[in-house]
C-alpha cells in the first residue's frame, strides 16, 4: 500500500539531485567480506566530485585525524571501510537535502545514531547502518516541504515525531517515514537500510531491528530537544527514562546515560559535519 500511494511523491525525485551511482555501489559492497580495501579505494575514484569531497571532509576538522591523509587506501586504513561508507554517502546525500534547517536535522540524527551505538559497543557495520537511516530518515519529509510547502506548513511546526507522522498520514495518505522508505528502495540502497525504517513507526519489538529502531527513536528524541527547552532536560537522565524498559533490558542498553554535556557535543559535531561538508 505505501509504495502505491508513494507514487505521486516519488516523480518529484526527478526534480532534486541524484546520489551518485558511486556512493550507492560503495554501500552495498563493503557489506561484501570478500572486497578488498584496494577496489573500495577504486571504486571511489570513479566519480571525481566525491573523491575530492572525501579528500576534504576526511581531512577537516570534523574527523581530527592525527596527520593529513594523502590517498583514499590510507584514509581507509585510518578510519576503516565503514566509517568511509558513511561518510561518502553523506557526502553524496547533502546534494539532495536543498533544505538547510532539514539538512542539519538529518546529520544530527545519523550523528546521534552513530554516537550512541558507539556508546553501546556496537561493531562498526551496525554504527554505520544506523548512521545511513539516520541521514535517509527525512528523506520522504524533504518531498512534502520542497513540493507541498502550503499544506505542510502547519505539519512541520508539530515536533513531536510521532504525532508529526501521524499529521502527515491524515493529509498526505502516506507518513514521511514510509515515503522514505520508498525513496530508499527507489535509490537502490540495501535492503537493511530499508529494514530498519520500514519499522521505525510501527514494529519496536522487532526481533531483527529493534536495538536499530529503538536508537533511531532516541535520536528522534534528542533532535526535538531545542534551546527553549534543553534546560528541561535532567543531568544524567538514563535512557531508561526515554525508551521502553523492556525493550532495554532485552537488549542491556541500560548503562547508557545521557547529560546535557553529551547533547551538546552532538549539536557541536554536527556542526562541525555540516559545515565541513559545504
Amino acid at each position: 500500500m505505501p509504495q502505491k500511494q508513494a507514487e505521486k511523491y516519488l516523480k518529484h525525485l526527478s526534480d532534486l539531485a541524484t546520489i551518485s551511482p558511486v556512493a550507492v555501489e560503495l554501500i552495498s559492497k563493503v557489506e561484501d567480506i570478500n572486497v578488498s580495501r584496494d577496489e573500495i579505494a577504486q571504486l571511489v575514484k570513479k566519480d571525481d566530485v566525491l573523491y575530492t569531497n572525501v579528500f576534504k571532509l576526511v581531512n577537516s576538522a570534523a574527523l581530527g585525524l592525527p596527520r593529513r591523509v594523502q590517498n583514499i587506501l590510507e584514509a581507509i586504513n585510518i578510519i576503516g571501510m565503514f566509517q568511509l561508507r558513511s561518510l561518502t554517502f553523506m557526502i553524496a546525500a547533502k546534494k539532495v537535502f536543498v533544505d538547510l534547517d532539514l539538512w542539519y536535522k538529518s546529520v544530527f540524527l545519523a550523528f546521534s545514531a552513530e554516537k550512541i551505538a558507539q556508546e553501546l559497543g556496537l561493531n562498526q557495520n551496525f554504527q554505520s547502518d544506523v548512521y545511513i537511516s539516520g541521514l535517509m530518515m527525512s528523506s520522504g519529509q524533504l518531498i512534502f516541504k520542497m513540493f507541498y510547502r502550503d499544506q505542510y506548513k502547519d505539519i512541520d511546526a508539530i515536533l513531536n515525531y510521532q504525532e508529526r507522522l501521524k499529521a502527515e498520514k491524515a493529509i498526505f495518505g502516506i507518513s514521511s517515514i514510509e515515503l522514505s522508505c520508498e525513496i530508499i528502495k527507489n535509490y537502490g540502497l540495501p535492503e537493511t537500510i530499508y529494514s530498519i525504517l520500514s519499522k521505525q513507526d510501527l514494529d519496536w519489538q522487532d526481533e531483527e531491528f529493534g536495538l536499530a529502531n529503538a536508537i533511531l527513536k532516541l535520536a528522534c528524541i534528542l533532535a526535538e530537544l531545542d534551546s527553549k527547552n534543553m534546560d528541561q532536560f535532567e543531568l544524567k537522565r538514563t535512557i531508561g527514562d526515554l525508551l521502553d524498559p523492556d525493550l532495554l533490558k532485552k537488549f542491556q542498553m541500560s548503562e547508557l546515560r545521557l547529560d546535557t554535556d553529551f547533547l551538546a557535543q552532538l549539536h557541536e559535531g554536527t556542526a562541525t559535519f555540516v559545515n565541513a561538508n559545504h
